[in-house]
């Protein structure tokens, strides 16, 4: 009988090896396929910083107008206001 629980364990224990070897493949495989992924999306995540990058300075480029419009027109209603306030006290 402990012949027999023995050849179990031993059994058991050479399918436990098997997996553990078939999952350590199954590892190397999945990582050296991430790895290359990696090196191919590479490129395109240095496209993407760029594009970032160019997006920000546009953003900015149009916020800097933004203001100056905003500017431009606070001028000129200030122009308007004293320009027009002279005629109104005569």
């Amino acid at each position: 009988m402990d012949d027999d629980v023995g050849k179990r364990l031993q059994v058991r224990a050479s399918d436990t090896e098997r997996q553990l070897i078939s999952k350590i493949a199954e590892t190397e495989l999945l990582t050296e396929q991430l790895k290359d992924t990696n090196d191919q999306i590479a490129p395109i995540k240095a496209q993407v910083r760029e594009s970032e990058l160019l997006l920000a300075q546009a953003n900015a480029k149009v916020q800097a107008k933004e203001q100056i419009g905003e500017q431009f027109w606070a001028y000129l209603d200030k122009i308007a206001a004293t320009s027009t306030a002279p005629q109104a006290g005569k």
